[in-house]
């Protein structure tokens, strides 16, 4: 376990270091959610979160999230989502409308995991939409019954008047069983923006906790 999370330390701070050509803006997610399931392959997910920004501690965006996922086989899962975002203080917001089909193996100790969706996002205020395909891949350390460490990378492609990559992101966590139905999952995450004229960076520190009813 240690050698893994130093490898994805150690690729992770080279990333970070690599691609990094100016500020890196620092902030701190805090989500809470519930999961449930009416049916017993179909799982329904209700989630919030707040997003600060580190240098003042400021909430700068809240968001909801809802989502069904459909379990189709031991392999895999079929899900759809809807998100509403909105800064704080502000009435305007942007939604989010997502599919994805999830597919995972398992290795020895190891999980692979990997999400293939479409994103469709539109903003009120400005009238602007858009369109990604998203893939988030990752790798679990399952070997511990509470402690799970995982690395994850995902890259967002962008339908626009030219195609291209909007977005990398690379993120080292772990997933802490608390209870039995409560999990708190602990994450570092690096957003780089591509292909912009104003490309942002950010590094999130992130708490999520998780509740099954």
């Amino acid at each position: 376990m240690n050698h893994f999370i130093l490898s994805i330390l150690i690729l992770l701070f080279g990333v970070v270091n690599g691609q990094s050509s100016g500020k890196i803006d620092q902030d701190y997610w805090l989500g809470y959610g519930v999961s449930f399931k009416p049916l017993k392959k179909t799982e329904i997910l209700l989630e919030a979160q707040q997003r600060f920004e580190l240098e003042n501690f400021e909430v700068e965006q809240n968001l909801i999230e809802i989502g069904l996922e459909r379990k189709l086989s031991k392999y895999s899962n079929l899900g759809i989502l809807y998100r509403a975002t909105w800064r704080h203080n502000e009435e305007h917001s942007a939604h989010r409308y997502a599919g994805y089909y999830r597919f995972k193996l398992s290795k020895g100790n190891f999980k692979f995991l990997n999400r293939l969706g479409f994103q469709f996002d539109a903003t009120d205020y400005t009238g602007e939409t858009k369109s990604y395909i998203r893939n988030k891949m990752g790798v679990k350390y399952d070997r511990f019954k509470k402690v799970k460490p995982y690395f994850t990378y995902d890259v967002s492609f962008r339908f626009d008047n030219r195609n291209y990559i909007d977005n990398n992101r690379f993120s080292i966590g772990a997933q802490v069983r608390l209870k039995k139905k409560v999990k708190l999952k602990l994450f570092i995450r690096f957003d780089n923006e591509s292909n912009r004229k104003e490309a942002g960076q950010d590094l999130i520190y992130g708490t999520k906790i998780m509740v099954a009813i």
